[in-house]
C-alpha cells in the first residue's frame, strides 16, 4: 500500500487536496447561507414589529343637528398601534360617498372639527393628529361638519374615516348605517 501511495503523482496529490478544500469550501458556504437565513428572519421579526399597522376600530357613530341647524357626523374610534415604536396619524378626514342627482359616486373629504357639546360614553376628543405610543391604544371621538348642500340634496352612502400615519400608510374606518340623534339626546 505505501508502494501505491508513492505511485501518485504530484499532480494528483494536489488535485486530491483541490477536492478535499472545495468540498470543505462548499460546507462552509452552505453553513453560512443557513446562518444568513436565520438572520434575516431575525431582522424581518424585528422590522415587523418596529412598523407594526395601526388597528382602527369604530365604536360608536352617529349624526346631530347643533343649535345651528348644522348637521355633524361624530364617531367614537379606538386606534391600536400594534409596534414597537411610536406611529403618529399626522391626517385625518371624513370621505363622504354620495352619489350626485345622475347616479354618480362622488368623493367629498371634510377635515375634523371640536364638538361643541359633550359626546357621550366618557371619551375624549380627538384631533387630527394622533400619537400613539409603542403598544398601546387611544380611543376618542372624531366630530366632522357636514357641509350644508350635502345634508340638504345628498344622501350620504358611506361615511369613511381616513387617517395617514408617519409611514405614509392608510388606515382607515367605514360606517354604513348610522344612528341620527337629537342634541338633548348625546
Amino acid at each position: 500500500m505505501a508502494s501505491e501511495i508513492n505511485n501518485f503523482s504530484a499532480e494528483t496529490i494536489i488535485a486530491a487536496v483541490s477536492a478535499m478544500a472545495a468540498v470543505a469550501s462548499a460546507m462552509y458556504a452552505w453553513r453560512a447561507s443557513v446562518i444568513a437565513k436565520k438572520a434575516l428572519q431575525i431582522a424581518q421579526l424585528d422590522f415587523n414589529e418596529k412598523h407594526g399597522d395601526i388597528r382602527p376600530y369604530l365604536i360608536d357613530s352617529m349624526t346631530w343637528l347643533s343649535q345651528a341647524g348644522d348637521r355633524h357626523y361624530s364617531a367614537a374610534c379606538l386606534f391600536s398601534n400594534s409596534s414597537t415604536s411610536p406611529i403618529t396619524i399626522s391626517n385625518v378626514e371624513l370621505v363622504l360617498h354620495i352619489y350626485d342627482p345622475s347616479g354618480k359616486p362622488v368623493k367629498i373629504k371634510v377635515d375634523p372639527i371640536q364638538a361643541i357639546t359633550q359626546l357621550p360614553k366618557g371619551l375624549p376628543q380627538l384631533n387630527g393628529q394622533i400619537n400613539l405610543a409603542p403598544r398601546t391604544s387611544i380611543s376618542g371621538w372624531l366630530t366632522f361638519k357636514i357641509p350644508k348642500h350635502i345634508v340638504n340634496t345628498k344622501r350620504v352612502d358611506r361615511y369613511e374615516i381616513v387617517g395617514i400615519d408617519s409611514m405614509e400608510k392608510e388606515v382607515s374606518i367605514d360606517a354604513y348605517v348610522v344612528k341620527q340623534v337629537e342634541l338633548n339626546e348625546i
